[in-house]
């Protein structure tokens, strides 16, 4: 009898080590979603929205009706001479798919260098409905593609 307690103890500590191991390898460390990244929403005039998300990374906030585009207001910053523009010329970050430096110069965070196209601010997605225009889509990498 003393044999099954411990037969029943080891099996008990074996079933909740595994139980364990599978709650760490299910965890999910990455952020919901990414600083400066946008996602469509539905308003309720039918239109279409943009949803930022939240500084955390944990969701996105509250749906924006209100017609802009992000990464499209205020028009296209001026080029500097040396080929991407200033963002505090500009007198403000540059928009989505503008040449640039460095990923502070963005409102999105990330300054990607595309082979093709060189550096252009982008952002990071899952499909092709996560990048605005004038994106021409998600890339295999997980960045909008530069138009």
């Amino acid at each position: 009898m003393m044999r099954m307690t411990r037969a029943a103890r080891a099996g008990a500590f074996v079933m909740g080590g595994i139980a364990c191991l599978i709650a760490a390898c299910t965890s999910n460390d990455q952020p919901t979603c990414y600083r400066g990244e946008y996602v469509t929403c539905a308003c309720n005039n039918s239109q279409t929205g943009y949803a930022m998300c939240l500084a955390d990374e944990t969701a996105h906030g509250t749906c924006d009706c209100s017609g802009a585009i992000p990464g499209l207001e205020g028009g296209a910053p001026q080029q500097d001479a040396g080929g991407a523009a200033d963002a505090n010329d500009a007198g403000g970050k540059l928009a989505l798919m503008q040449p640039c430096d460095r990923d502070d110069q963005c409102e999105t965070g990330l300054c990607f260098p595309f082979n093709a196209k060189g550096p252009h601010c982008s952002k990071r997605c899952k499909s092709d409905t996560d990048c605005p225009s004038p994106s021409t889509g998600c890339s295999n990498m997980g960045v909008c593609k530069a138009p």
